[in-house]
């Protein structure tokens, strides 16, 4: 007999938010979640101004029209931009604290424990949001454990380094690229410093990538975009644990760009990269991602598709939420799940394996058969 779903349709609105992409990639990260658990459901989302289940606000909203809805509405804070308390429609939220508070459930790329809270930072979102597998694909090809990973021979036909921005208004480029422009000249795409239009096409050793603002844990696009052209990134920014489990942190060049022993400490590196090829290459040819950087993203994107999920259908009494846990994941501790990675790092360390801790795995799974398959299979829909 063929299993027939029902369909289970949320009512959404957006709180002025004109970002046409941004809208439909939350759409699509709530729906992706809500799917993930209510797997007897056909999850729709419809737009309803009048009467809403959830409502959506988004750094370009008024965060103080959440006043307008009742408790039963759920409000939803997505922080999408970096929340500077300097700036006139932030300066009520002084403590980003405040927001979190305010709302029923916000998603935001600060680093704050909080059980109504969850830390997505910008690249993660797009990494979930476009192209889930073909991102897997390739953190996996490139990371430390792939054996097949590309290598390259040399780099003689890239060119110095590339820094394309806009502005800097925060100073975030102004020290860095003035000390590595007197070591050769860099290709600014951008509006600022402009010298040269970007060719797509054009392969480069060097990347001067950092964000627009330090932040505690504000990470963009920009790592991201660097490491997919194979760019060394010199970067600045609010890394949290949760990047160096993801990046390999010795093929990045870190710096404080309010540290002048720090950007001297750059250019000293990059002047012994352009004097020694080899030194270079081997530098270059390192894993762009960690050891564990695949398993790390899809279960840190598990636990927040599961948070997220179990707080609307909790708050708009959709289902209950022990129901969940009993019934779909029984006695998994899903807390637990977003140390995985920081368990087997560790293992490794004390001299164990890959071949034994996946043994050692196995005799934990076998304990539970049950339970992990539906994990696994959550877990697969989420892959899809």
């Amino acid at each position: 007999m063929t299993d027939i779903k029902s369909d289970l349709t949320i009512y959404y609105y957006f709180e002025n938010t004109n970002n046409i992409q941004l809208k439909n990639d939350i759409l699509y990260l709530f729906n992706k979640s809500i799917s993930s658990i209510m797997t007897h459901k056909n999850i729709k989302f419809e737009i309803n101004v009048n009467k809403p289940n959830i409502v959506f606000f988004t750094t370009d909203s008024n965060l103080l029209h959440f006043n307008n809805y009742n408790d039963n509405v759920m409000k939803v804070l997505f922080i999408d931009k970096p929340i500077d308390p300097k700036l006139e429609k932030f300066k009520q939220f002084s403590n980003i604290l405040l927001l979190i508070d305010s709302f029923d459930f916000t998603i935001s790329y600060h680093p704050i424990l909080n059980v109504k809270y969850a830390r997505l930072p910008i690249y993660l979102f797009n990494i979930f949001v476009h192209n889930f597998k073909e991102n897997i694909e390739f953190i996996e090809k490139n990371s430390m454990n792939f054996n097949d990973r590309i290598l390259f021979n040399n780099t003689d036909d890239n060119k110095f380094c590339i820094l394309n921005a806009d502005h800097d208004k925060n100073f975030m480029y102004k020290h860095i690229f003035n000390i590595i422009n007197k070591i050769d000249t860099i290709d600014c795409t951008g509006k600022l410093f402009h010298n040269c239009n970007r060719n797509i096409h054009t392969k480069y050793n060097f990347n001067i990538c950092p964000e627009d603002i330090n932040l505690p844990g504000y990470i963009s696009n920009n790592l991201w975009n660097c490491v997919l052209n194979y760019d060394v990134p010199i970067f600045s920014g609010g890394v949290t644990q949760t990047e160096f489990h993801i990046f390999n942190p010795t093929r990045i060049l870190l710096y404080d760009t309010l540290s002048n022993v720090s950007l001297e400490r750059i250019a000293k590196q990059i002047i012994e990269f352009k004097n020694d090829n080899k030194y270079f290459l081997d530098f270059y040819n390192q894993p762009i991602f960690g050891k564990l950087a695949a398993p790390y993203i899809k279960h840190y994107i598990f636990y927040i598709l599961y948070n997220i999920a179990t707080r609307i259908l909790d708050k708009l009494g959709l289902v209950n939420l022990k129901e969940i846990e009993q019934n779909i994941l029984q006695t998994q501790n899903l807390d637990n799940m977003i140390n995985y990675a920081d368990d087997i790092e560790q293992q490794l360390l004390n001299g164990m394996s890959l071949e034994e801790i996946e043994q050692s795995e196995k005799i934990e799974k076998d304990k539970s058969i049950n339970n992990n398959e539906q994990i696994i299979e959550i877990s697969n829909k989420i892959d899809n």
